[in-house]
């Protein structure tokens, strides 16, 4: 697969973006400030769990635009669906209406014109009223989670299942861009991360992370400590923060390592973070 080709012929910046797609329904706010009992911060609640369950879409996936709006799903409608959200208004409307969405698999693409997504076994696109599923998993596999998009939008990353058997596959985000296996093994895939201004990717599966390059060469597990939790990059792509379980879980450490020099160090312990 020709990803450089791609990136010269993308074409989904379709005048108009996500944010002007024909709109299905609509919802009133449900914005209410409250006192964290934690903290005694005051917090605002989006969305209302009595009513619906909603999902935000996990960092380093996109869902917070420039415009003052955020993307989540949520299954008021009756399934789990897209919606947008006016921060000021607190007002949410429906831009998707699909059959098998995964909550976990939803991204805004960088420039924000395109909305991305896993509607069952297929990687779908949509630019204003205009959608295309540039990719559609092979009979036999399954989709399984590990959706990360890279930061020009060009390129996405997605696990898929057959039995006991799993594999990471490179999608370019185009019709008829192709696809590529980068990782087949017994052993699921945690999850993705595109490194920042580098044509590389970083995955975990087992507790250790990885990273290769996108053509599936140069591939290398990094020496890390302990078993690899969560983990992001930081944003010029140098450093990647993690959190290291050790056996028996009794101190968590949040740690940063560096790639190119190998480097490994503490930045603070914790027996709370999950994610961060």
């Amino acid at each position: 697969m020709d990803f450089s080709r791609a990136r010269r012929t993308f074409l989904f910046a379709a005048a108009g973006g996500w944010s002007r797609a024909a709109d299905r329904s609509s919802a009133p706010s449900e914005q209410q400030r409250l006192r964290d009992p934690a903290t005694e911060f005051e917090v605002i609640r989006l969305t209302d769990p009595s009513r619906h369950t909603a999902v935000f879409p996990a960092a380093p996936l996109r869902a917070v635009a420039r415009n003052n709006t955020l993307i989540y799903c949520s299954d008021r409608s009756g399934s789990m669906q897209v919606w947008r959200m006016d921060l000021k208004s607190g007002e949410s409307r429906q831009l998707t209406d699909v059959s098998s969405l995964n909550p976990s698999c939803v991204s805004l693409t960088q420039n924000e014109r395109s909305l991305c997504y896993v509607d069952g076994e297929r990687l779908v696109v949509q630019s204003g009223t205009r959608i295309q599923a540039p990719y559609a998993v092979e009979t036999g596999w399954q989709a399984a989670g590990g959706f990360a998009l890279s930061d020009d939008g060009l390129t996405a990353s997605l696990v898929e299942k057959r039995n006991e058997r799993f594999r990471l596959r490179l999608l370019a985000v185009r019709t008829g861009g192709g696809a590529r296996t980068i990782y087949e093994a017994d052993q699921p895939v945690r999850f993705c991360r595109f490194r920042p201004k580098r044509s590389s990717l970083l995955y975990n599966y087992n507790g250790v992370l990885t990273l290769v390059n996108f053509d599936g060469r140069g591939s290398r597990r990094l020496a890390i400590t302990g078993s690899a939790g969560f983990a992001l990059w930081s944003a010029d792509g140098r450093a990647v923060q993690y959190l290291s379980i050790p056996e028996g879980r009794a101190s968590i450490q949040l740690r940063e390592h560096l790639p190119e020099t190998g480097e490994d160090q503490l930045i603070g312990g914790t027996t709370q973070f999950v994610s961060f």
